[in-house]
């Protein structure tokens, strides 16, 4: 049986890193504009560095090459143009897990103080988006993905696979508690994607570190959207 979404249901869109694309592509509803390898600490932090390559063209303001990957998400929004009713899904904090957050650690940093400034700085300038009336909603950070998988040239691992655990599941505690104080949605999959020892699931992973979109993966993230008031149930044509 084939199952749609009613007559002028709202629009989803999802936006940020890659895993704004591999974890919610496919998803009846949802529209995907990854950014490709943004991260949590740069959003709203106004660095900047060559950004994005050409092929993301589509989406640079006209200002010159160097951008900041928070100018590119406010250039990406109005180019959007969401509509009140509609939801933006933020997606960003896997890359900061597997390459951040380590380094930082060994270089003196203390754990606590770091994820609160990472998450305090995400989560305020998620609030102050303009998106015409549109909601926003920040995901959950995906389960990290075994070195043996994930420690490669294109996607390097930095810790062990217990630590990124840990800095995974701290970061989103933080950010369910924090969401709802900013009048933010949050949309947890992690125990979606988990096993039992935390890392992502091998049965609904690619071969890196993304979620594979099977038709396990789409509908247990539509369901939990529809639960959460984001997306209509779906209806037979």
């Amino acid at each position: 049986m084939v199952y749609v979404l009613a007559r002028g249901a709202a629009v989803i869109y999802t936006i940020g890193d890659s895993h704004a694309y591999y974890t919610f592509a496919g998803v009846k509803g949802t529209k995907n504009y990854p950014m490709g390898p943004v991260s949590m600490k740069r959003i709203g932090s106004g660095r900047v560095r060559k950004y994005p390559p050409p092929e993301m063209g589509l989406f640079l303001s006209d200002e010159g090459v160097t951008y900041g990957e928070d100018t590119v998400l406010v250039d990406m929004i109005r180019k959007i143009n969401p509509k009140p009713g509609d939801t933006l899904i933020l997606s960003c904090g896997e890359a900061d897990v597997r390459c951040f957050i380590k380094p930082q650690l060994d270089g003196g940093a203390d754990l606590d103080t770091l994820l609160r400034s990472m998450v305090d700085a995400y989560i305020e300038r998620a609030a102050s988006l303009e998106t015409n009336g549109a909601r926003v909603a920040l995901a959950s950070i995906t389960p990290p993905t075994t070195r043996a998988r994930a420690s490669s040239f294109r996607f390097p691992a930095a810790g062990t696979d217990e630590e990124r655990v840990l800095y995974t599941r701290t970061l989103n505690a933080l950010l369910s508690a924090g969401c709802p104080k900013r009048g933010l949605l949050f949309v947890d999959t992690y125990a979606d994607f988990s096993d039992a020892d935390g890392m992502l699931r091998l049965d609904l992973a690619d071969r890196n570190v993304h979620v594979r979109q099977t038709v396990e993966s789409m509908w247990m993230i539509h369901g939990r959207l529809v639960a959460m008031g984001i997306a209509p149930a779906l209806v037979k044509p």
